[in-house]
């Protein structure tokens, strides 16, 4: 079963990590589901070449499956910023059984000192500088992933916080990482998390490119890959 739509995949010979390196540090992505981690604890993931260059690492298991999309997305930020690149991670599930306490995380092993928390609008993020580098990492908000819950974008229908002070509680902020902690996943339902880095050469403080790259949808992300 694909969870991406309109790929034409090839099988990677070289096989394929969670992991993509940066100027900074490398960053993991992990699905963990009542405690336990795919990449880990299971069977290694197939590992699949996209036409225009994506790696797809798809997790079969007898309660989901998981396929986790990694690819260098288009970004707008202002004219007058620069970035040297962007990195994007999508990660898809397909409920077989009902589950509980499913968490995808994105976690940084940095180079240099550690992360800080870097907010904003519909926007969780962390940053980190290292050396000329910046790098900043980000997902949607709480209330970002509340909303689509509610116009059931891809996100499981019993995801809910009334009131704004619970909405910002739902991702969390972890040393040097990012969780996003979706309580239920019901049979049958599909649930799409991503999260985005990007990396500067700043010219002066406060250069805030690498922030503006990352505030991305998930529709955004995939626009630029084809995939639906």
């Amino acid at each position: 079963m694909k969870l991406f739509q309109n790929t034409q995949e090839s099988e990677s010979e070289f096989g394929c990590s969670p992991i993509i390196q940066t100027p900074a540090g490398a960053i993991a992505f992990d699905l963990r589901i009542n405690g336990q981690v795919p990449s880990r604890c299971h069977s290694k993931p197939s590992c699949y070449r996209l036409e225009n260059g994506e790696l797809l690492l798809r997790y079969s298991h007898k309660d989901y499956i998981a396929e986790l999309l990694l690819c260098e997305p288009d970004t707008r930020i202002p004219s007058h910023m620069k970035i040297e690149k962007a990195a994007a991670a999508v990660w898809r599930l397909r409920a077989c059984h009902n589950l509980r306490d499913c968490i995808f995380q994105a976690e940084m092993e940095p180079i240099g000192s550690a992360g800080w928390p870097d907010s904003g609008e519909r926007l969780e993020a962390m940053t980190w500088e290292y050396g000329e580098w910046k790098l900043t990492l980000g997902t949607e908000d709480g209330a970002a992933l509340v909303q689509r819950s509610r116009i059931k974008d891809m996100m499981p229908d019993s995801f809910y916080a009334e009131d704004e002070i619970s909405q910002i509680q739902i991702v969390r902020y972890l040393p040097n990482a990012i969780a996003v902690p979706i309580p239920e996943i019901r049979k049958g339902e599909l649930c799409q998390v991503h999260f985005v880095a990007a990396w500067s050469r700043p010219k002066e403080d406060g250069d805030a490119s690498a922030w503006f790259a990352v505030d991305r949808t998930g529709g955004e992300i995939l626009e630029g890959s084809g995939l639906y």
